[in-house]
């Protein structure tokens, strides 16, 4: 079984690259919730995220800074892409 990731990188002080899964792209493009909140493994993969209007809510929770959903779904817009030309590349990639 295939595991579909999307890379994205997040402004912070360093930029990081971080992969979630192609579902979690869907979610947060469809979302209505204003704040996005991640909390990322070793392998800089999100393994847990809330959708919430009320940062303060959760900030004590997440580690990593809030994301502006609406950011997210821009840059969803403009550099998802994906590639069927090679066989056997599960990989959606959003990057610079």
């Amino acid at each position: 079984m295939h595991k579909e990731v999307c890379y994205f990188y997040f402004k912070k002080t360093i930029p990081m690259q971080v992969t979630f899964p192609i579902l979690l792209a869907k979610k947060i493009y469809t979302t209505k919730k204003e704040f996005f909140l991640y909390e990322v493994n070793t392998s800089q993969e999100v393994i847990h995220y809330t959708f919430t209007n009320d940062v303060a809510r959760y900030e004590k929770k997440y580690s990593n800074p809030a994301c502006l959903v609406k950011d997210l779904q821009a840059k969803i817009d403009a550099q998802l892409y994906i590639d069927f030309s090679e066989e056997n590349t599960p990989t959606f990639v959003i990057g610079y």
